[in-house]
């Protein structure tokens, strides 16, 4: 199975109901996308997705270093710099 359908199958059972995801379905989805960044560390859209949940549970120091090595491999990268890559 690709590593894009086990985060694909965590994301939608992160948003069932109120469309808010828990905690628990959040950590879930990060773990998922960082066992596909062990298989492959340069795909930017899985970086950047960790990025952004990472932000969102509130793991800002986190969020911020995968924030910055998305844009060691794409420094123009906008959202990149928009999520907080300095």
């Amino acid at each position: 199975m690709l590593h894009r359908d086990v985060v694909g199958r965590e994301q939608a059972q992160a948003h069932r109901g109120n469309g808010t995801p828990s905690l628990l379905a959040m950590e879930s989805v990060i773990r998922a996308l960082r066992a596909a960044l062990q298989a492959n560390p340069d795909d930017i859209d899985v970086r950047l997705h960790l990025a952004q949940l990472l932000q969102e549970a509130g793991a800002h120091a986190e969020a911020l270093a995968e924030y910055r090595e998305v844009l060691h491999y794409q420094p123009a990268h906008p959202d990149a710099w928009l999520g907080g890559g300095a």
